[in-house]
C-alpha cells in the first residue's frame, strides 16, 4: 500500500511550464467605492451642489465666508519662534596657535622600536609625529644582516 502512494507521488510531478493559476479577478472602482462607503464606515468628499459651469474661478475675499480677508492677523500665536537675530561672531583678535610644521627630514628623528616591516615611524620636531606608510616591506635586513 505504503509503495503504491509513492509511486503514484512521483508520477504525478509537473513542470512550472505545465501549471495553470486561478484567474485574478480584480474588483472595479465602483465596488471599491461602494466597500469604502459601507464596510470601512468612512464618509468620502462629495460636490455639495451643481457645477461651476459659466461661474468665475476667481474669488474675493468679500465673496467668501471668511468676510475678513485672508489669513490670521499678525502676531505672535501660541509657541512661535521670536524673529530672527543673527549671532555675532565669537572670535577673538589676537595671535593664533602655534603653527604645526610635522615631518621634516632634516629635522624628524625615526623610531625604530614603533616601526613596522611596511610603515616608517617618525617623532617630528615639533611634537608631532608621522608614519610613513608602505604596500610593500621597506623595513628588513638583508641576508648580509643590514
Amino acid at each position: 500500500m505504503f509503495a503504491a502512494l509513492v509511486s503514484s507521488a512521483a508520477t504525478s510531478s509537473a513542470s512550472a511550464a505545465q501549471l495553470t493559476l486561478p484567474a485574478l479577478h480584480l474588483p472595479s472602482v465602483a465596488q471599491i467605492e461602494a466597500w469604502l462607503r459601507g464596510a470601512a464606515g468612512w464618509v468620502l468628499p462629495s460636490q455639495e451642489s451643481g457645477s461651476a459651469a459659466g461661474k468665475s474661478h476667481n474669488a474675493s475675499s468679500t465673496s467668501t465666508r471668511s468676510g475678513s480677508g485672508n489669513g490670521r492677523a499678525p502676531g505672535h500665536g501660541k509657541g512661535a519662534l521670536g524673529a530672527y537675530t543673527p549671532v555675532g561672531a565669537k572670535t577673538v583678535p589676537g595671535v593664533s596657535g602655534l603653527l604645526r610644521k610635522g615631518f621634516d627630514p632634516k629635522t624628524s628623528t625615526r623610531v625604530a622600536a614603533k616601526s613596522t616591516a611596511t610603515s616608517t615611524w617618525y617623532q617630528n620636531a615639533d611634537g608631532t609625529v608621522t608614519r610613513k606608510v608602505s604596500e610593500t616591506p621597506v623595513n628588513y635586513r638583508t641576508t648580509s644582516g643590514d
